[in-house]
């Protein structure tokens, strides 16, 4: 999905997504500038953005928090370590959502929100491949 894709998505007066997964380097925009965007609509508490970035540099991953990332991930991605700060985040917005640290009472499939979006290349970890994916809000259990 592209950067323009997604912000489109998510202005489309549907469902917000519970988190994003947001590339820094998109085909179509600058990561950062589409993180700038979403910001200006959602606050940290609201939607939590984990940027993937291939830069390890200390000034590229604090302009990142400083736009108002939740966290980062470092590529070549690893599934495991994607997977536990997507299910960390969800969880922090199940507290905030709910006052339940079990995402599972928010309606929450952690392995299948996972699963689908830790590289955007069907699980091959580690791809380069630009990822904007956004996972929809499930409908909570009562």
């Amino acid at each position: 999905m592209t950067g323009a894709a997604a912000l489109a998505a998510l202005n489309d007066g549907g469902a917000v997504p519970q988190l994003v997964l947001l590339d820094a380097a998109l085909p179509d925009a600058d990561g950062l500038e589409v993180l700038r965007q979403l910001r200006s609509r959602h606050s940290k508490q609201d939607l939590p953005v984990i940027m993937l970035t291939g830069r390890n540099n200390e000034n590229v991953i604090g302009a990142a928090l400083d736009a108002g990332a939740s966290d980062y991930c470092l590529k070549p991605l690893r599934r495991g370590e994607v997977e536990a700060r997507i299910n960390m985040h969800l969880r922090g917005a199940s507290d905030n959502n709910t006052g339940s640290g079990d995402a599972e009472d928010a309606g929450t499939d952690d392995s299948a929100a996972a699963g689908s979006t830790a590289d955007g290349e069907g699980g091959k970890e580690g791809s380069g491949a630009a990822v904007a994916h956004l996972l929809r809000r499930r409908p909570r259990k009562q």
